[in-house]
């Protein structure tokens, strides 16, 4: 069963979000898109923003489960949680086996280090679920090409991969496996190995090298493969460890111009 969670503040940049949950849910058969929100009280702001009492959420909650339930013939629930999303949310995503969380990366409130971009930061830095984060404005369409990008140390244990795959499967997508090498590294050595991930699958192979950032060199090269969603693994060696460095996700992977997927080995 593919469950998927999608968090929002009611911002556009969080509909958004859900609204392209509920277009992917569709295409790959999911069984729930569930919209979440948190009620909390922010400490020691200069502002005096606070969020949304538990009963406006809850109607809130409910007038977007009622705009989408007739356009769509997916399954749509609901939740609203009071306290801090990460300490409410991640064990909620393992005591009911929710698979996929979506999220936006703007939103929330005006207040800098309260944007839904430091929510999604500390999210992907927390869980294990998979985590598609969508760019603001970004419109679903049709996947049919998907990027994973690796570095020189390729994946060692193959369920990291199982999300990915079941979603090439699902939704017929070419995947093209990317190897951004820097400092003069050669193709990775376990390429004689991509079979045993992606045997069966519509893939290809391609080793290109660093152009300034990595980030301008991955916007280029799913654009210029008409990628519809990048995928990436978060870990702790090769160049992954930098790009997913805490100071350095917003300058970085928020800047990518189309959906990211992010696994965690």
């Amino acid at each position: 069963m593919i469950k998927i969670l999608c968090p929002v503040d009611f911002s556009q940049a969080s509909i958004n979000a859900l609204e392209y949950a509920l277009q992917l849910g569709e295409t790959i058969g999911a069984d729930l898109v569930e919209v979440t929100h948190c009620v909390f009280k922010a400490k020691k702001i200069q502002t005096d923003i606070r969020y949304t009492e538990e009963d406006e959420a809850e109607i809130k909650a409910q007038e977007l489960e009622d705009r989408y339930k007739s356009r769509y013939s997916i399954k749509i629930g609901r939740s609203v949680f009071k306290g801090h999303p990460l300490d409410v949310l991640l064990p909620y995503i393992k005591a009911m086996g929710r698979n996929l969380i979506v999220v936006g990366t703007r939103g929330l409130t005006p207040v800098r280090n309260l944007t839904i971009g430091s929510f999604t930061e500390d999210l992907i830095f927390s869980t294990e679920c998979p985590v598609l984060v969508i760019p603001e404005d970004h419109q679903f369409k049709r996947v049919e090409n998907i990027t994973l990008a690796t570095d020189d140390q390729f994946i060692s244990v193959k369920e990291t991969l199982v999300p990915l795959s079941k979603l090439v499967r699902s939704t017929d997508s070419k995947l093209h496996v990317v190897h951004v090498n820097q400092n003069g590294e050669s193709a990775i050595d376990s390429l004689a190995n991509l079979d045993q991930f992606f045997g069966g699958m519509d893939y290809s192979f391609y080793s290109i090298p660093v152009e300034r950032t990595v980030t301008t060199t991955l916007n280029r090269f799913v654009l210029k493969q008409k990628s519809d969603i990048l995928c990436m693994i978060h870990r702790d060696r090769g160049w992954m460890i930098n790009i997913f460095h805490k100071s350095k996700v917003k300058e970085e992977l928020f800047h990518l111009q189309v959906p990211l997927l992010v696994l965690s080995e």
